[in-house]
């Protein structure tokens, strides 16, 4: 009986009609990716085959996936329930979204047994292409909003480091270094603008 109110509970009910059965899809990519990305931060990426991406860049890789699990397609229903709890409801499917990710990759990269500054930057990261995809859902209908995390992921694969040491431009935070005061300011920033849209205003309804 617990168990069948478990599932019919309000969080499970909102996480399904958000896409809760492609958790587990992203969960089996994010830890893939993690096993198999080249393991180097300074190396540069363009000197690898296009399948071996830098641990850099899984973030925003799960955030062009998860880009398409703010909406819904129960808005209706979503109407009677009181606000405040809705706004509770949305964040907790953010954070969700996020130790998913960040579990995954975690696990993969402790299997590896790399040095824990990887975990680090890959919980950083999951939160910038987390925030990032949100931000996009919120802003963009669900059939573009991929490509906000997409063109980000692009243009940091790309252009992302300035030489062979692996030194990065300005703008690519995924590829500073775990420690950067910088990039953590920057994700904690990204992250709470796009949690406070997505509470207030929900994901672009439609297509």
């Amino acid at each position: 009986m617990r168990l069948l109110a478990f599932v019919h509970s309000p969080l499970v009910l909102f996480a399904r009609s958000r896409g809760l059965l492609m958790a587990a899809p992203l969960a089996v990519l994010v830890a893939a990716w993690c096993l198999k990305a080249y393991i180097e931060i300074v190396q540069n990426p363009l000197l690898e085959t296009a399948g071996a991406l830098l641990i850099a860049l899984g973030g925003l890789g799960a955030g062009v996936f998860c880009s398409m699990m703010f909406d819904t397609s129960m808005a209706h229903l979503e109407a009677v329930v009181p606000a405040r709890r809705l706004r509770a409801l949305r964040l907790g499917w953010l954070v969700a979204l996020v130790v998913i990710v960040g579990v995954a990759g975690t696990v993969a990269l402790l299997v590896r047994g790399v040095n824990g500054w990887y975990v680090v930057m890959h919980w950083r990261n999951t939160l910038q292409g987390v925030g990032l995809a949100c931000l996009s859902a919120c802003l963009l209908p669900r059939a573009a909003a991929w490509t906000v995390p997409a063109t980000a992921l692009a243009l940091c694969w790309l252009l992302g480091i300035k030489d062979l040491a692996g030194t990065p431009r300005l703008l690519a935070f995924p590829c500073y270094l775990p420690n950067s005061g910088l990039a953590w300011a920057v994700t904690a920033a990204l992250f709470a603008v796009a949690a406070g849209v997505y509470a207030w205003r929900d994901a672009w309804k439609g297509a």
